[in-house]
């Protein structure tokens, strides 16, 4: 009688791989700003603060950002600003009895913990609905709220996913990494350290080719006066009659 060969051992199941290999684009893409994307927001008259999970403030749906790029306000750039800046540096510089508590925003906050929502300052003036226009479109830019910026993976999709280019090569040492680490029949540490060095080597190199990447410039802000004398220079205070009949 002949003999039959043992069945191939199946060290994981295509389940577990599966999931590994949906955890690999997500930790991948948030290490490395690698999947653009851009999106338009509602805004509210009197609303300053926005979470990009609201079902209310994003017609697209949620999305979770690993950066910002741009923000505009009708065609309007919307500029970045720490909280310290805006306590410290652009709030002291308003007039006593004229702070702009509402207006077109000129500047935002990221609010909550890491990317969760942003904050205007000032508080918006108007309401802007979103108007199901093309947003790469001029005419819908100068009419809509929009933000540009880095997101995570979505691998159930297909078009929030890791660059095709490095994509099976990174994903495919992620998961052998964690695969040969798992406890069980199929451990083997040395075969996890082996793909782990390797998985850290290309992330590496991709993060090196993504950062030499184009990206305009964003200007910041600074107290010149304040780094150096470590207080704020003294504010003048003009007449309350000015300005009088052109007399100043």
């Amino acid at each position: 009688m002949g003999t039959f060969a043992n069945p191939p051992l199946q060290l994981w199941t295509d389940e577990y791989l599966s999931d590994l290999a949906t955890e690999a684009e997500i930790q991948i893409s948030t290490e490395v700003p690698c999947i653009y994307t851009r999106f338009p927001m509602n805004v509210t008259v009197g609303t300053s603060i926005y979470g990009f999970q609201d079902a209310n403030v994003m017609p697209f749906g949620p999305i979770r950002l690993t950066g910002i790029i741009r923000i505009t306000w009708q065609g309007w750039t919307v500029h970045p600003v720490f909280q310290n800046q805006l306590r410290n540096i652009v709030i002291p510089l308003a007039p006593e009895n004229g702070d702009p508590q509402s207006s077109r925003p000129f500047m935002y906050m990221r609010s909550g913990y890491g990317i969760d929502g942003i904050k205007f300052y000032p508080s918006p003036s108007a309401t802007i609905t979103y108007d199901n226009s093309d947003i790469t479109t001029q005419d819908s830019i100068a009419a809509n709220v929009i933000v540009s910026g880095w997101t995570i993976a979505n691998p159930e999709g297909q078009t929030l996913r890791v660059p095709a280019h490095v994509r099976a090569t990174l994903v495919r040492y992620y998961v052998m990494e964690r695969a040969y680490r798992k406890e069980g029949r199929g451990q083997n540490m040395e075969a996890s350290k082996y793909y782990a060095q390797k998985y850290s080597k290309l992330l590496t190199r991709f993060k090196t080719i993504t950062s030499q990447l184009f990206a305009s410039r964003t200007h910041g802000m600074g107290d010149m006066f304040l780094s150096i004398y470590g207080r704020k220079p003294p504010h003048p205070k003009l007449p309350t009659n000015f300005p009088d009949n052109g007399q100043w």
